[in-house]
């Protein structure tokens, strides 16, 4: 996991547990998606972005072709 991911999880998971806010949530779980990280996660993040894009809050990743 990059250094930088890392932050972001302490930072929101300090947030969370004082003022959660969907909106930071459902952007660091899509940036997680995103860069495929979550699937080296523990199985509650991975539910939890499971979860989210079944709710249409996240999506899958959208793939791309470079040439």
């Amino acid at each position: 996991m990059k250094k930088e991911t890392l932050l972001k999880l302490i930072a929101w998971e300090r947030n969370y547990l004082r003022d959660y806010d969907v909106t930071s949530t459902a952007r660091l779980f899509q940036d997680l998606i995103d860069s495929g990280e979550v699937q080296d996660m523990g199985d509650w993040y991975k539910d939890t972005a499971g979860q989210l894009i079944s709710m249409g809050i996240c999506h899958r990743p959208i793939l791309k072709v470079i040439k």
